[in-house]
């Protein structure tokens, strides 16, 4: 039950900071950019669960049944580093091929550098925790989501005041 509840904590401070981190850029943002940070995210976030390949449940469903394990351990970093890349490439030609029909700051390479950076975080904010996951580390995993999640809001709590735009706000969180 110790457990259970950890996870579940660390599963709504997660929701929590990610909410708070919401709130913050739509207090700060003007409406234009707003809807650039929400394409930011929308674009990350897609291309970030995209970036994983199915690694981490195929990781969770193989780690604990196999004798090779440091082989599927380089194997799933790999895959991991590999999806990185894929997902980051994709994300920004994503944001550079629609500002021809939505907004031409999609294309701006303050916009195209927070869009990586944004994507690059998506990735890891779930191939990071799927690897404690895998190995058995619930509370492990769910804390260090929960730290990542965290870390965006302290990025848009300190960034907001110094530079309120969306590519700021984006790369911060």
């Amino acid at each position: 039950m110790n457990r259970l509840a950890a996870v579940s904590g660390a599963s709504a401070l997660q929701a929590a900071a990610n909410v708070a981190a919401g709130l913050v850029a739509t207090v700060v943002l003007a409406p234009a950019d707003r809807g650039l940070m929400v394409l930011g995210l929308t674009i990350g976030g897609i291309s970030g669960l995209v970036g994983g390949l199915g690694s981490g449940a195929a990781f969770r469903a193989g780690l604990p049944n196999t004798s090779a394990r440091r082989s599927l351990v380089c194997a799933y970093t790999w895959c991991s580093l590999g999806g990185l890349m894929l997902a980051t490439v994709a994300a920004v030609s994503a944001a550079a091929v629609s500002a021809a029909w939505i907004d031409p700051a999609l294309r701006s390479p303050a916009f195209l550098g927070a869009t990586a950076v944004c994507t690059a975080g998506q990735v890891l904010l779930t191939q990071v925790p799927d690897g404690w996951f895998a190995d058995g580390h619930l509370r492990r995993g769910a804390l260090g989501a929960a730290a990542m999640s965290l870390g965006g809001l302290i990025g848009v709590l300190a960034a907001a005041p110094v530079a309120p735009s969306a590519a700021v706000l984006l790369a911060a969180q």
